[in-house]
């Protein structure tokens, strides 16, 4: 490879890399949410019904806990449902949340170099002199790199509060299990697009992962700025 083409292969490379490095905060995420729901039809939800949204005592940021108990009321007075203290609930909603130490992840880009070409000189059968551009086939380079990504869970569980009034006895109506993976850890935000998602199957048996785009500018997130 001489000078001005292995450049311009730099080049190349350094465009597809600052692309995945700032690809790395995307405009949204992609989330996985897997709904479990009790098959029971008395355990159904449906707007209307009195949720009261437990406080996690244990949370490590108790103001990050706030924040997120605070998403969740919002989302669930969206839908209809009522909010209520523990007394007159008819189900408790309890939620947990975290983000994983990150793994390093490698991979390679593929960086196409630009295929030689020659000009030959043929001469046709009525004597003239002609001068073709021909292409010789390209080649691709492959340059490793390495990327941390870091997983981002959330828990949602619906609990019947009747059954914990009468027998103390937690029966779980419905419960969620959400995912998210990539390069940042600022989970405050992420968490964000993670209970769009959720609250988006509550109440469904999704059966198995189902996965859902939320974008920055996705209209269900104006709720938690909303008055």
């Amino acid at each position: 490879m001489n000078g001005k083409a292995g450049r311009k292969a730099v080049g190349a490379l350094m465009t597809v890399l600052l692309a995945l490095v700032f690809g790395g905060c995307t405009p949204g995420c992609l989330v996985q949410v897997n709904g479990f729901a009790d098959p029971d039809p008395a355990g159904r939800l449906v707007p209307g019904s009195r949720i009261h949204v437990a406080e996690n005592v244990q949370a490590e940021n108790p103001l990050l806990d706030r924040e997120v108990k605070f998403k969740i009321e919002k989302i669930l007075k969206g839908k209809g449902f009522v909010l209520s203290g523990p007394e007159g609930a008819d189900y408790f909603c309890t939620f947990n949340y975290g983000l994983g130490i990150g793994l390093t992840k490698i991979d390679v880009i593929p960086v196409p170099h630009r295929p030689p070409s020659y000009t030959a000189r043929m001469m046709t059968d009525d004597g003239a002199v002609e001068t073709p551009t021909i292409l010789l086939p390209g080649s691709t380079a492959y340059y490793p790199y390495a990327k941390m990504e870091y997983d981002r869970w959330l828990k949602i569980v619906i609990l019947d509060a009747r059954s914990i009034r009468e027998s103390n006895k937690e029966k779980t109506v419905w419960y969620g299990d959400v995912l998210s993976s990539g390069a940042s850890r600022d989970l405050r935000t992420a968490l964000s697009y993670m209970l769009i998602a959720a609250f988006e199957e509550l109440g469904r048996d999704t059966k198995q992962g189902i996965v859902r785009a939320i974008r920055i500018n996705d209209e269900r997130l104006r709720i938690f700025t909303a008055d």
